[in-house]
């Protein structure tokens, strides 16, 4: 097999694994009741988003696919870094709202590992990241060997 063709398979593994994810996500976020609120329903959207680009990029690859599945993958990344601050906002606030006398200090460690998982936003950092490497270089000249 040449370099070409396992570059190939290698770029459409990745596409698969995003498009998996962006399945998978939201069933999670569901069954953890993540509908709340409008924001907590953001991440659906961007899975979504995600799940659009991946296909699109597999079923029609060209350049305009490419760049709507980095867009989606950049707006999933920002989306997963938003999640962690705010699951680390939601609970400093527990916290405080537990512990009132006690300084921002005192329940830092705590809210490290509050009830709202501060990994869990970072799933869609991961997903984004497969997105970006399965696009890769794709628009650059082949290098001469």
């Amino acid at each position: 097999m040449s370099d070409t063709q396992v570059l190939i398979r290698l770029r459409r593994f990745l596409l698969w694994a995003v498009a998996g994810a962006c399945l998978a996500l939201p069933v999670e976020l569901a069954l953890a009741e993540h509908v709340e609120s409008p924001l907590q329903q953001l991440p659906f959207a961007l899975c979504a988003l995600g799940l659009a680009g991946a296909l699109w990029m597999l079923r029609r690859p060209s350049r305009p696919a490419r760049l709507g599945l980095r867009g989606a993958m950049l707006l999933q990344a920002l989306g997963g870094v938003w999640g962690i601050w705010a699951h680390l906002q939601a609970n400093l606030e527990l916290e405080l709202e537990i512990r009132p006398t006690e300084g921002l200090a005192q329940v830092w460690p705590a809210a490290l590992m509050g009830a709202s998982p501060l990994l869990a936003p970072g799933a869609l950092i991961l997903v984004a990241a497969l997105g970006l490497a399965a696009t890769h270089a794709l628009d650059l000249p082949q290098a001469r060997r």
